[in-house]
């Protein structure tokens, strides 16, 4: 079997096609390490420029579109939204993935936010994600995918299956306020205080 770095999506899917330089002279899409993963020569070609679509088990070509596989859907609608929340237009759901933006305020897609639910985060993309975040590493660039550290950050974005929610607090009910005793000294306050005690 040959390895080579392969891109998410075929660059000719971008818009326009991920080779072009960023307008502002930034980091191209194509070049972005968030959107680059080691892939099988052999496997990779037979997927070719298909768009992600629902499947089962192993990766796989599906009614005209390709299913990354039960372990790697998670992953490829994290790495999905990441790139359409730093590149935008030039990197649309709708574009890359078989599903509806129907019930999205914009071009995600609900396949992406059923993936993001249903296959939490590997240890791998929290490696990954450290790595690329830490400027000094060799091939870090210097920012994280922030829906690796948060799926649920795409729950409160675009809506639909609420995904893990890591840091365990954008999912609480603003409707149930968090409540804490506070011990002020001194009391009665003379406009003055300290809070003394937090529980």
């Amino acid at each position: 079997e040959f390895w080579n770095r392969e891109h998410t999506y075929a660059r000719s899917l971008g818009t326009p096609n991920l080779e072009t330089n960023d307008e502002n002279g930034g980091l191209a899409p194509n070049a972005d390490a968030h959107h680059l993963r080691a892939a099988d020569k052999e496997r990779n070609a037979n997927r070719g420029n298909l768009l992600f679509a629902a499947g089962s088990g192993n990766s796989k070509s599906v009614s005209g579109g390709w299913y990354p596989g039960d372990q790697w859907k998670g992953d490829v609608a994290r790495m999905m939204m990441y790139m359409y929340v730093r590149y935008g237009t030039r990197c649309l759901p709708t574009n890359v993935g078989v599903g509806s933006p129907a019930n999205t305020p914009d071009a995600m897609i609900d396949l992406f936010l059923t993936w993001n639910a249903q296959d939490p985060v590997s240890e791998i993309e929290i490696q990954r994600n450290n790595y690329l975040a830490n400027a000094n590493n060799e091939f870090g660039q210097g920012n994280r995918n922030p829906f690796i550290d948060n799926p649920y950050l795409a729950t409160k974005i675009w809506g639909g299956t609420p995904a893990q929610d890591t840091w365990g607090t954008l999912s609480l009910n603003p409707a149930e306020p968090i409540v804490y005793n506070v011990n002020i000294y001194p009391n009665p306050s003379n406009g003055h205080f300290v809070i003394h005690s937090l529980e």
